[in-house]
């Protein structure tokens, strides 16, 4: 549990048997975008780095994650994860604040624009 009351993991995506590529980690009240990011590299295989980062729009910042041993397994898709403020602190990702992460896919076809919040 974070904060004595979410659950770390949630909005996992993926019946039984199925590898789960789409969920959402929830961090400590307070944490940084270096904390998060820092945490969310620690799902990933050793060696994972970020790479391509989409910061087109406020309300959150997307990043590709590279690892060479989780894309050999998705079939052309690759990691990516968003960053999130609570709605309680408005509409815009708060750098010195972040609450979750939503962890995703992208396709080849997504090659500099990653999504939308």
């Amino acid at each position: 549990m974070v904060n004595g009351d979410q659950p770390k993991y949630g909005a996992v995506s993926g019946g039984p048997k199925e590898r789960i590529v789409i969920y959402t980690v929830s961090f400590e009240e307070g944490t940084n975008l270096a904390e998060a990011k820092r945490e969310i590299l620690m799902e990933f295989p050793a060696g994972a780095r970020f790479g391509l980062e989409d910061a087109d729009e406020p309300g959150c910042l997307i990043v590709e994650v590279r690892s060479k041993q989780v894309e050999a397994v998705m079939k052309g898709y690759r990691p990516i994860v968003a960053f999130f403020t609570g709605s309680q602190y408005g509409d815009q990702l708060r750098k010195n604040h972040v609450d979750d992460a939503s962890l995703l896919v992208a396709s080849k076809d997504e090659a500099t624009d990653l999504g939308d919040c």
